[in-house]
C-alpha cells in the first residue's frame, strides 16, 4: 500500500494509436518500452526539478545531455559504486548529527535534514518569493544519484514524506484532453506537535518510522556480514548500533509506562546489541586477520553497550527518581548465605508505592539490568574468563526489583551452568579440593533453584522448563551411578529395607558409663537405631553425595522416570542430610537449605491436580507431599535437639545457636507454605501428612509431629513468660516503625502463589536492637503459628489439649504410621516377650532377636582387618583405659599368615600385598610388646570362650571348630564368653536405661565386636552380639 501511494505513475490514454511522446524527449527514450494496453510508465521528479521516465528499475533523465553522435555519457561500474558509498557515508553522518541534536535535552528535533529525506537548507529569507518557498516545500524528493536507504529502494518515496509535519506526497497527473503531465502540489497541513498522542512505546509516528529506517539499514549490514567478513561493514555496524541505542535512550523515560507496556527495553537490546553481537561472534571464530578485527569490534561493541546501560540507569535516577542502590535490600543485591539478618531498609522494604509509574519504573529498570547482565556475561565469555561476578550481580539486582519475572531467574540458571563448565587448572592446583567441591555443589543447587523459580514465577519463562528437564535427566543418571556405588559400600536398599536394618534386627541401646566406680557416676545412652551409616564419610564427600541425591530424588518426582529406585534414593538422601546437618563443619548454608525447601514445594505443585481439594490426589502427589513432610522432620530435629540453648538465647536477647540458625529459614519457608491457602489445598487431598517410610533413620523421621509438638510447647512457654517478642504482620503501609522482611521471603517472593510479592512485612511492638534477633523471633513465631493452624486438622496428627494446656501428637497418626502387617508382628512379639525369662544365656535366634539389647561394653573383640588397617584406632581404645581388648586365637593365626605372605595375599596386587604384609608384621610386633609388658587390659580369647593373659598362642581347633570358617570361629568365641558374664548391668548403666526399654526386659551385653566386615556384621546380629565399625565405636566412645 505504501508503494502504491508513493509511486507516481502516468497511465496514458491508450486508444487506437500509441501515445504521442513529448518533443523534448529523445527518439530512443521509449525504444525499449513498446506499446500495449498493459504497459505502465513512471515519472520521477528530482529535487532539482529534473524529471526521469522509465519502467521498473530503469529510468532515463529527460534533461541529460547527449554527445554529438547521440550516445550517452559512459559511467563505469566502479564510479557508480564509489558514488553510492560516498552517499551512504554522507547519509549516516547526517543521521548521527541530527540524532545527537534530537537527543539533547530541551532541543526540538530538526524539521529538515537527511533524516527527513532532503539535504538541510537554511531557512528562506523573509523577502524570498512565496512561489519559491511553495516550490521548495512541494519538491522534497532526493536528487538523482543521491543515497537512498535500503528500506526505501524500489520506490520514489522521499524520506521527508515520512515526517508527520510534512505535506502529503505530490502526484503527477496526466491531462486526458491534452496528454500533458502536470504536478499537483498538495496544500501544506499544519505540523503535528510532539505533545500530541503518541503511537506506542512513548514514541511519535516520526520517531517510530525513523527507528525503523535505522533498523532496516542495520539488518542490511548484518546480512552482509553474515555472508562475508568485512571490517568496513563491522565498523558501520558499530556506528548504527550506537545511534540506534542513543535514539531509544532519548525516549525511554519520556513515558515509562508506555515503554514498559510495549517492551521497548527488550526490543532495543535485541536490535542494537544482541543481533550485532551474535553476527560478530560468528565472524570471529577463525584465525584470519578479518576475524581478529571483528573480534576487536565485538569487544568494543560490548564495552560500548555496558557504558550505554550505565548511562541509562543513571538517567532513571535523575528523571524518575529510581535510585538503584536505595531499592536493593542488600548491597549490590547479593543476599548473604547465612540469612541471619532481617531487612529493614526503608526504600527496599517500602512497597506501598503501588502507582503505575512506580511499578513501571521498577519493571523497566529490571529489564535494563538483565540486558546489562547479558552484556557482562558476553564480556566474560569472549575474554575466556571465569569471573561472572559482574553479570551475577546485575541479574540478582534485577530479580530483587522484579521477582515476578521468570526471565531473570532463567539467566541466573544459565550463568550457574557456565560457572560449572569452566575449570581452571591453575586454580585447581592452588585451591584445596574440598573448597572446590563445596563451590561446585553450591552452583548445582543454584542452577536447579533458579530453573524452578523461572518455571514457577508469576510470569514464568517457559523455555526454562525444557532446560530444567535436561538438567534433571542428567542428575538422574548421576544418581543411578551413586546408587550402584553405595549398594557396594552399604548394601542394597531395594526391596523395601536394608538386610542389616531389617525389622527383625534387635534394637540396641549403647550406654557409656562415665567415671565408673565413683560416686555420682553418670551414663550416656545412645540408640544405635539412630546411628547414621554415613558417620564415617568425610564431610566434603558427604556434602557432594547429599547434593547429588537431592537432585536425584527431585528428578524422580518431577520426571516420574525410575520411580522403582525412589525408596532407596529417598532413604539415602535424608540419611545423608541428617548426618551432614549434625556436623559442626557442615558446608551447607541456610540459603542452600531454603533452596532445597523450594525444590520440595515445586515437586508438590508439579504432581498435584491444580491444587484442588476436590480432586483425588495421584500416587505421585502423595509421595511428593510426604517427601516435603520428611524434609520438615529432618530440619525440625535440629531445632528440637538444641531447644535449651535456643530458649536461653531468646531469654537473653542474643543470637540463636549456629545449628538452629542454619535450619530456621528453611523451616519458616515450609511453615509459610503449609499455612497458606495454596499449601492447604495441595495437602487437603492427601490422607495424612505423614513422612516417608524410609529404610534408614525411620524412627528419627517418623516422629515429626512429636517434635513439632515439643517445639511448639517450648515456644508457647517463651510466649507466656514474655521472652519472645510480639510480632505483628502488616501490609507495609501502616505507620508502625521498624518494619522487617525476612530474607527467605525475599528469595521466594512470587514463587508460586504461596509466597506473595511484595513479601510479608512484620513489625514489633517492642523492636529488638539487632536485626538478627528480630529475624529469629519472627521465624519462631512462624513455627508456633503453624502448630496452631494445624491444630485439629485432618491432615496432621497434632492437637492442643485444653486440659494439659499443651500440644500433643495424636495416637491415631502413630498407629497409622505402620502397615497392618507390622502391627501384627508387634503384637506377636509382645506376647512372646511375656513368656520369656530374664536369662542371659545364649538363646536361639528366634527368641533373642525379638528383645532389645542394652549394651554397656566392658570387653571388646577386634577383627583381624582392624589390626591391619586401623592399628592406631586400636591403640586409642586401649589407651583410653575404659575397655579390655580380647584377641581371639583365630585373629592371631590370621595375622601370622598375613605377615608371612599367606592367606588372602594372593588376591591382591603385588604392591598392595606388600603393604598388607608390613601392616600385619607391625600389628604382631605391637601385640608382642603388650604381652611382654603383661598388659592387664588385654587378653587372649580361646575357641571355647576362655580368657587368658595376652600372648601369641596358637590353638588347634577341635573337630567341630575345624568345620567353621574363621569368622564363625571368632563369633563362636564371643558367644561362649558372653554367656559367662554377669547378667545385670552396672548401677549407673541400669539407672540410665529408659523406662520403656526396661519394661520390655531387654538383654544385657558387656561385650562388643568391632569389625568393618559386612558379612560378619550380619552373622553377629543373628547371634545377638552387639557390633560396630571401629570409626563408629571411637566416635561413640568419644575417644581422644
Amino acid at each position: 500500500e505504501e508503494q502504491e501511494e508513493e509511486e507516481e505513475e502516468v497511465r496514458p490514454r491508450y486508444q487506437q494509436s500509441r501515445p504521442r511522446p513529448s518533443p523534448r524527449r529523445s527518439d530512443n527514450s521509449y525504444r525499449s518500452g513498446g506499446g500495449g494496453e498493459n504497459r505502465s510508465m513512471t515519472v520521477r521528479v528530482g529535487a532539482n526539478g529534473k524529471r526521469a521516465v522509465g519502467n521498473g528499475n530503469h529510468f532515463v533523465d529527460q534533461e541529460e545531455e547527449e554527445l554529438e553522435d547521440g550516445q550517452r555519457t559512459p559511467t563505469s561500474a566502479a564510479a557508480r559504486r564509489s558514488s553510492k558509498e560516498e552517499g551512504a557515508r554522507a547519509w549516516i553522518a547526517g543521521i548521527g548529527a541530527e540524532l545527537a541534536a534530537a537527543a539533547a535535552p530541551g532541543v526540538a528535533p530538526p524539521l529538515g535534514g537527511r533524516l527527513a529525506g532532503r539535504i538541510t537548507r537554511d531557512p528562506p529569507a523573509a523577502a524570498a518569493d512565496e512561489s519559491q518557498q511553495q516550490q521548495r516545500r512541494g519538491d522534497r524528493r532526493p536528487e538523482r544519484g543521491s543515497y537512498v536507504p535500503r528500506g526505501m529502494r524500489g520506490s520514489n518515496q522521499s524520506l521527508n514524506s515520512l515526517r508527520s509535519d510534512g505535506p502529503p506526497p505530490n502526484r503527477v497527473r496526466t491531462n486526458e484532453s491534452t496528454g500533458e503531465d502536470t504536478v499537483a502540489v498538495s496544500s501544506i497541513d499544519p505540523p503535528v506537535k510532539r505533545t500530541e498522542r503518541e503511537v506506542g512505546g512513548g514514541m511519535t509516528t516520526q520517531e517510530k518510522k525513523a527507528i525503523k529506517l535505522i533498523e532496516d539499514e542495520l539488518r542490511g549490514v548484518l546480512d552482509s556480514l553474515s555472508k562475508r567478513r568485512d571490517v568496513g561493514k563491522a565498523r558501520e555496524l558499530l556506528l548504527l548500533s550506537s545511534r540506534l541505542a542513543e535514539y531509544h535512550a532519548s525516549i525511554l523515560t519520556r513515558d515509562v509506562q508506555e515503554t514498559y507496556r510495549n517492551h521497548v527495553e527488550s526490543s532495543m537490546f535485541r536490535s542494537a546489541f544482541y543481533q550485532p553481537i551474535t553476527v560478530l561472534k560468528s565472524c570471529s571464530n577463525s584465525s584470519s586477520l578479518e576475524s581478529k578485527e571483528c573480534r576487536k569490534m565485538l569487544t568494543r561493541l560490548i564495552n560500548d553497550g555496558i557504558g550505554f546501560y550505565g548511562r541509562v540507569i543513571s538517567s532513571y535516577a535523575e528523571v524518575l527518581g529510581m535510585v538503584l542502590v536505595d531499592r536493593l535490600p542488600w548491597p549490590e543485591g547479593v543476599c548473604p548465605s547465612t540469612l541471619e539478618d532481617a531487612v529493614n531498609k526503608e526504600a527496599a522494604v517500602r512497597r506501598d508505592e503501588t502507582g503505575g509509574v512506580f511499578k513501571a519504573s521498577l519493571g523497566s529498570l529490571s529489564r535494563h539490568l538483565v540486558s546489562l547482565g547479558d552484556l557482562q556475561r558476553y564480556k566474560s565469555t569472549v575474554a575466556g574468563d571465569d569471573d561472572y561476578s559482574a553479570a551475577y550481580k546485575c541479574y540478582l539486582q534485577a530479580a530483587a526489583l522484579l521477582p515476578s519475572s521468570g526471565h531473570t531467574y532463567n539467566q541466573l540458571a544459565i550463568l550457574s551452568f557456565y560457572q560449572m563448565l569452566y575449570r581452571s587448572t591453575r586454580r585447581a592446583r592452588l585451591t584445596p579440593l574440598a573448597v572446590l567441591s563445596n563451590i561446585r555443589q553450591e552452583r548445582v543447587l543454584n542452577e536447579l533453584f533458579y530453573l524452578v523459580r523461572a518455571a514457577a514465577a508469576t510470569h514464568p519463562y517457559e523455555s526454562a522448563r525444557e532446560r530444567m528437564t535436561q538438567r534433571l535427566a542428567a542428575a538422574r543418571k548421576k544418581g543411578e551411578k551413586y546408587e550402584t556405588l553405595l549398594d557396594k559400600e552399604h548394601g542394597s536398599l531395594m526391596g523395601g529395607e536394608d538386610p542389616i536394618r531389617s525389622s527383625e534386627r534387635p534394637r540396641e541401646f549403647w550406654i557409656d558409663v562415665i567415671e565408673e566406680g565413683k560416686p555420682g557416676a553418670a551414663a550416656a545412652v545412645e540408640d544405635k537405631e539412630e546411628e547414621s551409616p554415613f558417620a564415617e564419610t568425610e564431610t566434603s564427600q558427604l556434602h557432594r553425595r547429599t547434593v547429588s541425591y537431592i537432585a536425584y530424588v527431585h528428578a524422580l518426582l518431577v520426571c516420574k522416570i525410575g520411580m522403582e529406585r525412589f525408596q532407596s534414593a529417598a532413604s539415602r538422601m535424608f540419611a545423608q542430610l541428617r548426618e551432614l546437618l549434625s556436623r559442626a563443619d557442615c558446608p551447607m548454608s541456610a540459603s542452600q537449605l531454603v533452596q532445597v525447601a523450594a525444590l520440595a514445594v515445586y515437586t508438590v505443585h508439579c504432581n498435584s491436580s491444580g491444587g484442588s481439594s476436590d480432586a483425588d490426589p495421584s500416587p505421585h502427589s502423595r509421595i511428593a507431599a510426604r517427601t516435603l513432610i520428611t524434609l520438615l522432620s529432618v530440619l525440625l530435629e535440629r531445632v528440637s535437639l538444641d531447644l535449651p540453648a535456643l530458649a536461653l538465647a531468646v531469654e537473653r536477647g542474643t543470637e540463636a545457636p549456629p545449628t538452629v540458625s542454619r535450619v530456621l529459614p528453611a523451616v519458616n519457608a515450609l511453615a509459610e507454605w503449609m499455612a497458606s491457602s495454596v499449601g492447604t489445598a495441595h495437602c487437603a487431598g492427601t490422607e495424612r501428612l505423614q513422612p516417608l517410610d524410609l529404610s534408614l533413620g525411620q524412627k528419627a523421621t517418623s516422629g515429626v509431629w512429636t517434635m513439632m509438638a515439643e517445639v511448639a510447647n517450648a515456644l508457647e512457654g517463651m510466649e507466656r513468660e514474655g521472652t519472645m517478642r510480639d510480632v505483628v504482620e502488616n501490609d507495609g503501609a501502616s505507620d508502625l516503625s521498624h518494619r522487617f522482611v525476612l530474607p527467605e521471603s525475599l528469595l521466594l517472593a512470587s514463587f508460586t502463589s504461596a509466597f506473595p510479592s511484595p513479601a510479608k512485612h512484620y513489625s514489633f511492638v517492642d523492636p529488638p536492637e539487632s536485626t538478627t534477633v528480630a529475624a529469629t523471633h519472627i521465624r519462631l513465631r512462624g513455627i508456633l503459628e503453624l502448630a496452631r493452624f494445624l491444630d485439629g486438622t485432618d491432615a496432621c496428627a497434632i492437637a492442643y489439649s485444653m486440659e494439659r494446656r499443651r500440644f500433643e501428637a495424636t495416637d491415631a497418626f502413630d498407629n497409622n504410621n505402620e502397615e497392618e502387617e507390622e502391627r501384627q508382628i508387634m503384637k506377636r512379639r509382645k506376647s512372646e516377650k511375656e513368656e520369656e525369662d530374664r536369662s542371659v544365656s545364649p538363646e536361639p535366634a528366634s527368641n533373642s532377636l525379638r528383645r532389645p539389647i542394652v549394651v554397656c561394653p566392658k570387653f571388646v573383640v577386634i577383627d583381624t582387618n582392624m589390626y591391619v588397617d586401623d592399628l592406631s584406632d586400636v591403640k586409642r581404645i586401649l589407651d583410653s583405659g575404659k575397655y579390655h581388648i580380647l584377641v581371639p586365637t583365630t585373629v592371631i593365626d590370621e595375622l601370622l599368615g598375613l605377615s608371612q605372605g599367606r592367606n588372602s595375599v594372593e588376591n591382591h596386587r603385588e604392591e598392595h600385598a606388600a603393604k598388607i604384609t608390613e601392616a600385619a608384621k607391625e600389628a604382631l610386633t605391637w601385640l608382642r610388646e603388650q604381652a611382654a609388658k603383661k598388659q592387664s587390659r588385654m587378653g587372649t580369647l580361646t575357641l571355647r570362650g576362655q580368657r587368658m593373659g595376652i600372648s601369641l598362642a596358637n590353638e588347634d581347633p577341635d573337630e567341630e571348630a575345624a568345620k567353621l570358617v574363621n569368622d564363625d570361629r571368632i563369633l563362636e568365641s564371643c558367644s561362649r564368653f558372653a554367656a559367662g558374664l554377669p547378667a545385670a548391668a552396672p548401677a549407673a548403666a541400669a539407672a540410665a536405661i529408659p523406662a520403656a526399654v526396661a519394661a520390655t526386659r531387654p538383654l544385657h551385653r558387656q561385650l562388643a565386636l568391632i569389625t568393618n566386615d559386612r558379612g560378619m556384621n550380619i552373622k553377629a546380629n543373628a547371634r545377638s552380639i552387639p557390633v560396630r565399625t571401629i570409626k563408629s565405636f571411637t566416635k561413640w566412645a568419644n575417644l581422644p
